[in-house]
Formats: C-alpha cells, structure tokens, sequence
C-alpha cells in the first residue's frame, strides 16, 4: 500500500519566555508535545494533546490538521477525514491539507474525491511533486493508465531522484504492457533506493513477463529477505519458480504467501495448479475450489477446476465448471474445447451403461 507523506506543524517559538508556545495551558504547548509524543510513535498521547489543544482553542487549524494526520495513522479515515476538514475550513488555502485529505479520501477508496483534493493541493502550490505523485497513483487506480503517466513523468522533471516516482511510473508502463519502458525505472528506483522490497518485487515480476527467470528469481528472492511477510513477492517467486521446473520450491512459496495471507485467492489457484503437476489431484482440487469460495467469478479457476475433475474421472463436474467458465467469459476457446471433450466422453460412458 502507498502511504501518503504526512508532514507535521509546529509553533514555532519567536519570543521570549512569556511566549505563549512555551506557557503549560496554551494550545501551542500541547500541539508541539503532541508532534513531540507523535515523532517518538505515541500517537494516543499525540493525539491527547491535539485534542487538549483544540479544547483550548477549537478554531487551530494546525491542530486539526496534525490531528487529522495521527488518526489516520491510527487507521481512524473517518476521523482523519473529519479533520482535514474542519483545517480546510479554517483555512482553505493549505496545500498539504488539501494534499492529506485527499491520501485519507484515496484509502477509504473515495478516488474521485482523492483526486479533486490532489488538484486542488496543486493549484496552491503548483511544485508539489508528492502531490502529482499521489494523482497519479488514484488516476491509476481508477483506470486512467496515460493520466497517471503522465503525473509520474512531471514529477520526475521536478525531483528526478524520487524513487517512489520511478517505482510507481515501472508499474503503470508494465500494466500498458511497455516492459522495456518499465524494467530502466524499476532499475532506477532501486539504484536510489537500493533496500526497497516492492521495487525489487516489481522488477522480478517484470523480468519473468520478459521470460528472464533467473533475473525474476534473483529479484524477488531480494523482495522476501528485505520484507519476509510479502505475500505477493513469494507468489511471484513460486510462479517463476514453477516455470523454471522447481515444482516443490514453487509449492512452497505459494504456502508461504496463504501463511502470510490466508484469503489469497490466486495464491490458492496457483497451489492447485502446482499439486495437480506433482500428481496430487485431491490436493489441486481442494485448493482450487478454495481459490473459487474466495472468487467465484474467477474464469480461470473454473476452468482449472474442470481439468482437474475430468482427471480424477468426475465428468459430470467437469461438465458444470466448464460451462460456468464458459457463461463468465463465453469467448474461451480452451474451455469451449475442453467442454466438447467431456461431452463426448460422458456420452461415451452413458452408452457403455445401455
């Protein structure tokens, strides 16, 4: 998950000892002990003292802010949200409000508000690069690839060694399928920030669409001993893994990402599919109907599920998930194929029975 860059307000102190920042029952006091306890990770106590600060002094538009920032740290959106904006009410003009409020709004999956708060961050303060990094990740997440290429791009004019930028610009190049486009960024990415487990996992992942597995395995082998609890780079091993030949390693990485993500259904599927080539059909069967009670709608997964039935001798199964696969995505050759296939044979071995 990307997390949005949170920068905390201070008062400043600009006078002497009857400075009001420096007095225990002013509202300043408690908003600096407050970035004061968040800095050292107490949030609650943060917390504490920007609400102590806000009953001083209800109309702080720095507290609320900070406010906002440390309960959405504390996984509070709502609050966070509430925050924020009661801040751009007090005062609009905040670029980093703006800002905060739309990375609150994008994890609580509200995108196109994400985006209008990001826009509205860059108007005010049109050198913003977290701010066009951050459009660009909701432009993405809302499907608009080219858009948030091209905040990727801008931010890179403006800050050319941001390594989220060139991670997160790799990954919208892979997803428009320009992998030569994608490989040099994930490859900057990591030149600037070498201990970053999600760019090497990006650029194994990448690497094994371009058919480099020994570079894929390398990468994401990197991934799992930087961040050992990353399903998805010991999914993308065990996968490169299987392609390389190495069936048990691969079964034993798929494991270890249903270890560390118990309803991951692709995970489940890809287990199916390796049990199933070491021969252990009961095994392949119960992961990929597992993989399906997580994702029903899952094409693939009933297909495969139909193989793996049409083996074990279940014609009649097979028959049924082939024609679920079939009525979810009705253009599938294979499944079409193997559909008329178990046909034949279930009319053969009705015919053996008259």
């Amino acid at each position: 998950m990307r997390v949005t860059k949170f920068l905390l307000v201070f008062c400043m102190v600009a006078g002497g000892p009857a400075c009001s920042c420096q007095q225990p029952d002013f509202p300043d006091t408690h908003l600096n002990l407050g970035v004061t306890l968040q800095l050292k990770g107490d949030l609650d106590g943060a917390i504490a003292e920007y609400r102590q600060a806000l009953r001083l002094k209800p109309d702080y538009a720095k507290a609320h802010y900070n406010l906002g920032g440390a309960l959405r740290l504390k996984g509070d959106l709502d609050g966070a949200i509430a925050e924020f904006r009661e801040a751009l009410r007090l005062k609009p003009d905040d670029a980093n409000a703006h800002y905060n409020l739309g990375g609150a709004l994008r994890l609580k999956g509200e995108l196109d508000g994400a985006i209008a708060e990001y826009r509205q961050a860059l108007r005010l303060k049109p050198d913003y690069p977290e701010a066009h990094n951050d459009l660009g990740v909701a432009l993405e997440l809302r499907g608009d690839l080219d858009g948030a290429i091209a905040e990727y791009r801008q931010v890179l004019r403006m800050k050319p060694d941001f390594p989220q930028a060139h991670n997160d610009l790799g990954s919208a190049l892979k997803d428009k399928g320009d992998l030569d486009g994608a490989i040099p960024e994930f490859r900057e990415a990591l030149r600037l920030k070498p201990d970053d487990a999600k760019a090497h996992y990006n650029l194994g992942s990448a690497l094994r669409l371009k058919g480099d597995l020994d570079g894929a395995i390398s990468e994401d082998r990197e991934a799992v001993r930087l961040k050992p609890d990353f399903p998805d780079a010991h999914l993308d091993l065990g996968v490169a893994l299987k392609h390389k030949g190495d069936v048990d390693g691969a079964i034993g990485e798929y494991r270890q990402a249903l270890r560390l993500k118990p309803d991951y259904s692709q995970a489940h599927n890809d287990l199916g599919g390796a049990l199933q080539k070491k021969g252990d059909l009961e095994g392949a069967i119960a992961e990929y109907r597992q993989a399906l009670r997580l994702k029903p709608d899952d094409v693939n997964g009933h297909f495969n599920l139909g193989i793996a039935l049409r083996l074990k001798g279940d014609l009649d199964g097979a028959i049924a998930e082939y024609r679920e696969a079939l009525r979810l995505k009705p253009d599938f050759p294979a499944a079409q194929n193997n559909l008329a296939i178990a046909l034949r044979l279930k009319g053969g071995v009705d015919g053996d029975h008259h």
